[in-house]
């Protein structure tokens, strides 16, 4: 008798985390014991933040559902009753579709409530990306939360597998894998000058920064604030600024406030969306990122691009040489897009980070999911210690 495919449901919740979770969903996909389902939700389907559902559904990947869980209002009461809502909906859609294994990625709301909602169904829960630290809004929060839900648990770097283990997760549970933000990475840049041209309409010759920040967990004054700081200070330098919209988090209005205020200046491009290739391809060329992104931290120390990190967003994430740390306050950016400049300069590249693995996350974590054991050691958990 033939055996039955696994049904491995794959959550999506912004196009930060689908960029990073393609290599795993292209991995279990070409997996022939394993059926690979999509659930799309979070940031996906705000039209506000360019409705990435349809890039998803564009790359013809199977999707078994869609939640829509934040709204356009930017408060935390929204996103809590956005949540409750959406675990409903998540638990229908692992029973209708039998899935066996749920994964999940890092820290997210909608990640915490998808693993909420497998827990509460009785699925089995793959973990990417735990044992991280970054202070985020409540990161650390969701995802040590996560991590004791979880079933499996696919860390990013050694660092991060160790705190699994001080969590008190059994080491059987446990996989070093790296992290799938770098996996083909730099096959999947474009390259193409022409391409790249077509999103922005500056002369790629030109030095450029590009500035991407999330909301940090401020008021949304707060968060206007510092996101005013960074572009005041950046638009005192002689280089065009590629500006990108932030992620749905509360507080995400002061920063758009923030970005609306500078967008008729001639040195300034501002941008809702890029896709993961053309932002890719945007960054290597780019003289630096500035913000509070995850993706300074991960994939921009891998292509050979320097990273200013301002604020405390990312705080105890682990780093290579290449990111460079700047508190809030003008000056304190002032000088330190100052070495950022300078780093940029001919022979000011330091060597390419390796902390978060070679590349070959995806095909590790698919083959994983075929083989581990789906039976009572791996389904009931108790603390080690």
């Amino acid at each position: 008798m033939k055996s039955k495919k696994r049904n491995i449901t794959v959550v999506t919740g912004t196009r930060a985390d689908y960029g990073i979770l393609r290599p795993v969903i292209e991995a279990i996909s070409a997996q022939k014991k394993l059926n690979l389902q999509l659930l799309v939700t979070g940031q996906h389907m705000l039209r506000k933040f360019g409705y990435t559902c349809s890039e998803v559904e564009a790359d013809g990947w199977p999707i078994v559902g869609k939640v829509k869980l934040q709204t356009n209002n930017d408060d935390l009461q929204a996103h809590a009753i956005g949540m409750g809502r959406a675990i409903s909906q998540y638990s229908k859609i692992y029973f209708e579709n039998d899935s066996d294994i749920v994964v999940v990625l890092g820290d997210r709301l909608e990640q915490f409530a998808a693993t909420s909602a497998a827990i509460a169904s009785g699925k089995i829960i793959a973990h990417i990306h735990g044992g991280d630290r970054a202070t985020g809004i409540s990161d650390d929060s969701f995802r040590h939360a996560m991590t004791k839900l979880s079933h499996i648990h696919f860390a990013a770097s050694d660092e991060s597998a160790e705190r699994i283990e001080k969590l008190g997760e059994d080491k059987f549970r446990i996989y070093r894998t790296g992290s799938p933000a770098i996996d083909g990475i730099k096959k999947n840049i474009c390259k193409n000058n022409k391409t790249l041209s077509e999103y922005v309409p500056f002369d790629l010759k030109e030095k450029y920064f590009i500035i991407l920040v999330h909301p940090s967990g401020g008021s949304d004054s707060k968060e206007q604030e510092q996101m005013s700081e960074i572009l005041d200070v950046c638009s005192r330098k002689s280089v065009h600024k590629l500006v990108l919209y932030p992620n749905c988090d509360p507080g995400h209005s002061g920063i758009i406030t923030a970005i609306k205020a500078i967008e008729s200046k001639d040195d300034f491009t501002v941008v809702r969306h890029l896709p993961r290739s053309i932002y890719l391809g945007l960054l290597a060329k780019s003289s630096g990122l500035i913000g509070n992104s995850s993706g300074g931290i991960v994939e921009a120390s891998c292509i050979n691009v320097d990273v200013l990190d301002v604020g405390n967003r990312q705080a105890g994430r682990q780093r290579s040489s290449r990111v460079i740390h700047s508190d809030f306050g003008r000056d304190n950016i002032a000088r330190a897009v100052n070495k950022l400049l300078k780093l940029s300069e001919p022979g000011g590249n330091r060597e390419v980070s390796g902390i978060y693995g070679k590349g070959e996350s995806g095909r590790k974590i698919a083959s994983i999911l075929a083989k581990v054991k789906l039976d009572d050691e791996l389904r009931l958990k108790t603390i080690v210690y």
